[in-house]
């Protein structure tokens, strides 16, 4: 019985501080939209990157079957 109060104290305090973070900062959406942003970009940058990697190799191994 104790340990499921302690774990439900946990799951609330846990909770409380995470919800008192977000109220405190202001909701930061517009910081997490900034991050999302980056990251969309991060993510094409490296798919850019791997499609061009991938070509080169395929071209590499064409040039040297042929």
């Amino acid at each position: 019985m104790f340990l499921i109060r302690l774990v439900a104290f946990l799951i609330v305090a846990i909770g409380g501080y995470l919800v008192a973070e977000y109220v405190l900062t202001g909701g930061s959406s517009a910081r997490m939209s900034e991050l999302s942003a980056r990251l969309r970009a991060a993510q094409e940058a490296f798919e850019e990157e791997l499609n061009t990697s991938n070509d080169d190799l395929t071209s590499d191994y064409l040039s040297r079957k042929g």
